[in-house]
């Protein structure tokens, strides 16, 4: 009977050695196989204001408030060139010189014209003076009955004669200082001056070139045989100009202000208006960001962009962006066209977009938690948050080199 008990405890013995290795084989393998702990940076809902913006639908980009080709009106030989690309310059200032001794003989030989004329003014005058005195004595003789009607009226028809001379020869001194001044000012045109301040962006002629021919824009002669560009003006305003319309002796631009042009969203029209902040960055200055004002809205919606409805915007920069931003470059715009105070938020990195949702992972107790949220208003740093979640609750930052999942262990990682 001892015997039996003892082999019974035993067999006991092995099976409870042997139940011990095999828990202690299966929570080894738990062990081994348990869910890995995920490092995380992790957030927390706090309450701030979050700035309402919209975006432009794609790139903008800068230009001057003043782009000019500016027209040489007289047709010449380019004589002096006195600017190079990229040079700053004052209103006034002479960018081209034409050749101008044709004018000159012109002006000089008008101007000796003048004294000539107004010489035979003066001998008109005198002449019409003496007929006049003759008149009155024939007419006394006339009264007198000395002489006839007849010689009265020969004496009378040669006043006015002589007073006709006199006018004709006033006129051609009035034709000859017309001329002269338009002589004058044909003259003034063979040097081309700037009409503000500005840089020059090309210079379209060289020295022997015929200005006028080399513009792209007909020239129509005038009275005084010279000839003038037939858009008219020194400085033709091209707004938005192109290469092709590029046709000036010289194109300059006032970089006084400098804008941005951008479209936006048709749906947008309405919130953005004048005087509203906008912030620029721009790829040619190193993603640099600038603050900058709305100044216009244009007053329709284009139909440019396939398959988009579109509005555009001049915002104009800031001072320091004078001497440093270029017309041309690109820029992308976002305007402020709201603020939302004091409202639940968390950073756009800690917010997942699902099909119809958003959620964020909640941490609880050393886990993640797959939570659906509410969201509002975002920008690219913040996202506004509705509901779903509470202030101080503490969020989880998606990990880069990991895939979260709900019950997920986590650590929490300091530092960056």
């Amino acid at each position: 009977m001892a015997v039996r008990r003892k082999s019974l405890a035993a067999r006991l013995s092995r099976w409870a050695a042997t139940l011990a290795l095999l828990g202690a084989a299966a929570g080894g393998a738990w062990y081994l196989r348990r869910p890995p702990v995920i490092p995380i940076h992790v957030q927390q809902v706090k309450r701030m204001d979050i700035d309402d913006r919209v975006s432009s639908v794609g790139v903008g980009y800068v230009e001057s408030s003043r782009r000019v080709a500016v027209q040489a009106e007289t047709m010449a030989r380019v004589k002096e060139v006195r600017v190079k690309r990229g040079e700053r310059v004052h209103a006034g200032d002479v960018l081209v010189v034409l050749d101008d001794r044709d004018v000159r003989d012109q002006v000089r030989t008008m101007a000796a014209s003048i004294p000539v004329l107004q010489a035979r003014v003066a001998q008109a005058k005198v002449r019409a003076t003496q007929l006049s005195d003759d008149l009155a004595r024939v007419d006394q003789l006339h009264d007198a009955g000395v002489i006839p009607d007849q010689q009265r009226d020969q004496a009378k028809h040669g006043l006015e004669l002589a007073e006709l001379d006199r006018q004709v020869a006033a006129a051609a001194v009035d034709q000859a200082r017309s001329n002269l001044d338009v002589a004058r000012d044909a003259l003034r045109k063979t040097t081309v001056r700037a009409p503000f301040d500005g840089v020059v962006l090309d210079v379209n002629v060289e020295v022997g070139d015929t200005a006028g021919s080399l513009t792209g824009i007909p020239a129509t002669p005038t009275a005084d045989g010279t000839a003038r560009a037939s858009a008219g003006g020194t400085a033709a305003m091209l707004a938005g100009m192109t290469s092709s319309q590029s046709s000036g002796v010289v194109d300059l631009a006032d970089d006084t202000n400098m804008y941005v042009v951008a479209d936006f969203d048709e749906a947008d029209y309405y919130r953005i208006k004048t005087g509203q902040e906008a912030t620029l960055t721009l790829d040619a200055l190193g993603k640099r960001k600038m603050t900058g004002t709305v100044a216009e809205v244009f007053p329709y919606i284009s139909r440019a962009m396939d398959q988009n409805r579109t509005s555009r915007v001049r915002i104009l920069l800031p001072e320091q962006a004078r001497g440093l931003v270029l017309a041309g470059m690109s820029a992308s715009v976002e305007v402020k066209v709201g603020t939302h105070a004091a409202v639940l938020a968390l950073p756009a990195t800690c917010v997942v977009s699902r099909p119809g949702t958003k959620m964020v992972w909640r941490v609880d107790g050393g886990q993640v938690h797959e939570t659906q949220v509410q969201a509002g208003i975002n920008t690219w740093e913040w996202v506004e948050i509705l509901s779903g979640v509470s202030e101080g609750q503490v969020i989880a930052v998606p990990p880069d080199d990991a895939k979260l999942t709900d019950g997920a262990r986590i650590q929490v990682r300091q530092g960056p």
